[in-house]
């Protein structure tokens, strides 16, 4: 799901607009650092970078990562503990953004997940 306004995250789960990941513990989502927009909730970080990218976003903008659901609290902002920044789609930022050939799908730059995280907190409360 493209996020258009403020979301919980209880209530995605809830209302089963999110696909629940590995041990039912996480939920995968792409940021486009850029746009500043957020897609969360499907199995499968390609399918959503596929997504974003017809409305407009740029490959090389695109983070994809997980967020684990078991450890946020009411109200709680996210932070990089509740987060794992692995996804087949970094192989694109670190190479295309970053000039980074070693990262692989990890995004290890500590600027780009500053500001994965400022994004993800302007569209998910929980």
């Amino acid at each position: 799901m493209l996020l258009n306004s403020k979301q919980s995250i209880s209530e995605l789960i809830k209302d089963g607009k999110v696909i629940l990941c590995g041990e039912g513990d996480m939920i995968k989502a792409n940021v486009d650092i850029i746009r500043e927009i957020v897609h969360i909730g499907l199995a499968v970080h390609s399918d959503m970078e596929a997504e974003m990218m017809k409305e407009g976003s740029v490959r090389g903008d695109l983070v994809g990562l997980n967020v684990f659901v078991d450890q946020l609290e009411a109200g709680e902002m996210i932070t990089k503990d509740m987060l794992e920044f692995s996804s087949m789609i970094n192989y694109d930022i670190n190479r295309m953004r970053l000039n980074d050939l070693r990262s692989g799908y990890w995004m290890n730059d500590i600027e780009t997940q500053s500001k994965v995280i400022e994004v993800l907190n302007k569209w998910l409360v929980q």
